[in-house]
């Protein structure tokens, strides 16, 4: 329950800044192709928000198990030893994740002690940065948990198409032909 709340902080805090960059770059080709007066700062903007979304995005995926994966061997394996795999694949995001948690809170301790800030509009960058930090450290959380529960290994969607494949089959199974 408190991984798929986080989920939902995270995926709606990507939202709005998605929203958002697809305002600003609205009104950036609005006033360029109109007016000639493209907004200055736009580039800068879009390179913060683009890696807080990217960020923001890992939590969601790991929660909701859509990260790009090969079943090449699933068919030949026990389901045991196919559990055994997601849990270690999940050990494996947790440490990425938390490496790049890391990673992220070292170069916004050096943004911020440099006082890094954007060229047009002079935005400290290193708050940007703590917030991808703490980003990657909530998908660290969610994959250790999962680690820890286990995970089916499926996708909502993909559980959503078993059902209907196997309601479809038990249709088809009680139609007199």
């Amino acid at each position: 329950m408190i991984l798929r709340v986080i989920s939902t902080v995270i995926t709606a805090i990507a939202a709005v800044s998605l929203l958002a960059l697809m305002g600003l770059t609205f009104a950036d080709v609005l006033g360029r192709e109109f007016f000639n007066k493209p907004l200055t700062f736009s580039v800068e903007l879009t390179k913060l928000a683009m890696g807080l979304i990217v960020c923001l995005a890992f939590g969601t995926t790991t929660f909701s198990s859509r990260h790009i994966s090969v079943d090449l061997i699933q068919s030949f394996i026990p389901k045991s030893v196919f559990a055994l795999l997601l849990r270690l694949s999940s050990l494996m995001l947790a440490v990425f994740f938390l490496v790049l948690a890391w990673g992220l809170f070292g170069k916004a301790n050096q943004f911020s002690g440099d006082g890094l800030a954007t060229q047009v509009l002079f935005l400290p960058i290193a708050p940007v940065v703590y917030c991808m930090s703490v980003a990657c450290l909530a998908a660290a959380v969610i994959a250790g948990v999962m680690v820890v529960v286990g995970s089916t290994g499926y996708s909502e969607v993909e559980e959503q198409i078993q059902e209907a494949k196997a309601q479809d089959a038990l249709n088809s199974d009680n139609d007199p032909v």
